[in-house]
């Protein structure tokens, strides 16, 4: 750690009393600060901003802002609060998106196939499109659950699309409704990961997610 006490430190995150909400929030949101991706480093207290080459950029320890490469440090410290303000503001308003997502008509089992159409629209609805719904149709349908409503893992009794563990914590309708499924594992990733992405990084990385 001699590397960050020669760096001199920056004062403290406005409003925070420790790094430990700016940690959870990197981890979760997996944002970009200055075109540096943010990751935990073993400590709740520290997060570090990782720049294109895999280098340390940026350092957050104990609410404090360390500059690891580079001389700027109060312009990227600056534009670090002002991501990390962003995408606090619209953390509680995708909650919202998931948990007033609409079920359709038929609430019940549907086929691999249109289990992946009814996944598609319901992504989209709460801005995860694109990559970010490639990222979840590869993580659900060829890692988890195969799209498949009843999808039963023998070996740990993960259970559904999104193979929650017990899957009675589906809510209602886990055992053969598509749309219950999907909704909550549309709240799983967001709640523990933040974006698809980040999700299936994990379940590559790790085996489960």
């Amino acid at each position: 750690m001699a590397i960050f006490i020669a760096l001199g430190v920056m004062a403290a995150w406005p409003g925070l009393a420790s790094a430990e909400p700016f940690a959870r929030q990197a981890e979760v949101l997996q944002y970009q600060v200055a075109g540096l991706e943010a990751r935990r480093w073993k400590s709740k207290s520290v997060i570090n901003f990782w720049n294109h080459r895999g280098r340390w950029a940026l350092h957050i320890r104990h609410g404090k802002c360390w500059q690891v490469q580079g001389n700027q440090r109060r312009k990227v410290c600056k534009k670090a609060r002002q991501s990390l303000r962003f995408h606090q503001s619209r953390l509680p308003s995708l909650e919202a998106r998931i948990e007033k997502l609409e079920a359709p008509h038929d609430t019940g089992f549907l086929p691999p196939a249109r289990a992946v159409v009814l996944g598609q629209k319901m992504a989209a609805r709460v801005g995860w499109a694109g990559t970010q719904w490639n990222c979840l149709k590869q993580l659900w349908g060829h890692l988890e659950g195969g799209w498949y409503v009843y999808a039963d893992n023998p070996t740990s009794s993960a259970y559904g699309i999104p193979q929650a563990l017990p899957g009675s914590k589906m809510g209602v309708g886990w055992r053969n409704s598509a749309f219950a499924q999907i909704k909550w594992g549309l709240g799983y990733v967001r709640a523990q990961y933040g974006t698809p992405c980040s999700a299936l990084s994990t379940r590559l990385a790790k085996g489960w997610y």
